[in-house]
């Protein structure tokens, strides 16, 4: 008796096993069986607007089942079919090519799931920048896709406007050039202050410094220039020359020989740079650095000999 009761008991374990596995395997059946198949894409014009056509066999896609991702500015743009399968047998993502009048450069494809629901994906790349959109109804074997053209803005302009926009334009460039005379005003006053200002020096007081290193070098140079050439450099820069210093520089290693000049005198010490052998920097005193009855200091440096 309890053997029987064993074997009715395995008898009905083993039924209700095989009525689930059934069961799934109809559910599953049924699910594939509403899955909606696309197999080909092409490109169509419909009112001189390009438009994707997907086709196969559509069971129960409606307008909301299909998404699409574009962002602003960009010629890609992404639809995603719920409950669509691309009908290949190829693995992974594969991609579409299409031709040079085209529209599109290509599209790539890929199945995906989305929960226990499958999904495809087509990543468009468009050779200019459209506003997709589903075309309704969707018909049993063909899904149609929109290309529309992105609009550009043209703001429009009254007649008012334009005209005020030429009176500021007009305004702004009487203002520049207002703007001009003024700077070449302030410039000529500029000049004039400055020349002013300006005398002709009568008197030229120099300063000479030994920073060679080697001795005698300003005592040398004094003769030169204040025996030798005096007469030369007073008629030729129309002023009298008189050598107020001779002696040794703090620093005794000076290796090109400088000339600093007082202002008024730059025309001074440039002739006396050509008079003195070597090749003599010519630097204008700092107001803070000018010695009172100096107009011209000459650094002797190792180059001088």
């Amino acid at each position: 008796m309890i053997k029987c009761t064993a074997l009715k008991s395995l008898l009905l374990a083993v039924f209700l096993v095989s009525f689930c596995t059934v069961a799934s395997t109809f559910a599953q059946t049924s699910d594939l069986l509403n899955q909606n198949s696309i197999s080909d894409i092409s490109i169509s014009v419909s009112n001189n607007t390009p438009v994707l056509l997907f086709k196969g066999t559509i069971n129960s896609l409606k307008t909301s089942d299909i998404k699409i991702v574009k962002d602003e500015g960009s010629r890609q743009f992404s639809l995603t079919f719920a409950n669509s399968l691309w009908d290949t047998t190829e693995v992974g993502s594969i991609n579409k090519e299409f031709d040079l009048e085209d529209p599109i450069s290509s599209i790539r494809i890929t199945n995906d799931m989305q929960g226990a629901a499958f999904i495809v994906v087509f990543e468009v790349d468009a050779k200019r920048e459209y506003e997709p959109a589903v075309v309704s109804p969707i018909s049993a074997n063909e899904i149609q896709i929109l290309l529309k053209q992105k609009e550009i803005e043209v703001r429009k302009v009254k007649p008012e406007s334009i005209e005020q926009e030429m009176e500021v334009a007009v305004q702004k460039q009487e203002d520049l050039e207002q703007k001009k005379e003024q700077a070449q005003v302030k410039a000529r006053e500029s000049v004039e202050e400055i020349l002013k200002h300006y005398r002709k020096p009568s008197m030229m007081q120099i300063s000479i410094l030994n920073a060679s290193g080697y001795p005698k070098r300003a005592y040398n140079l004094s003769v030169y220039l204040g025996k030798l050439k005096k007469d030369f450099i007073e008629e030729s820069l129309g002023m009298k020359m008189e050598i107020i210093n001779i002696s040794n520089a703090p620093t005794m290693n000076l290796k090109q020989s400088t000339i600093y000049f007082r202002s008024n005198f730059l025309k001074s010490a440039l002739f006396l740079a050509n008079l003195i052998k070597g090749d003599q920097k010519v630097i204008p005193i700092k107001v803070e650095e000018e010695m009172q009855g100096v107009d011209i200091e000459i650094y002797l440096g190792r180059d001088y000999k």
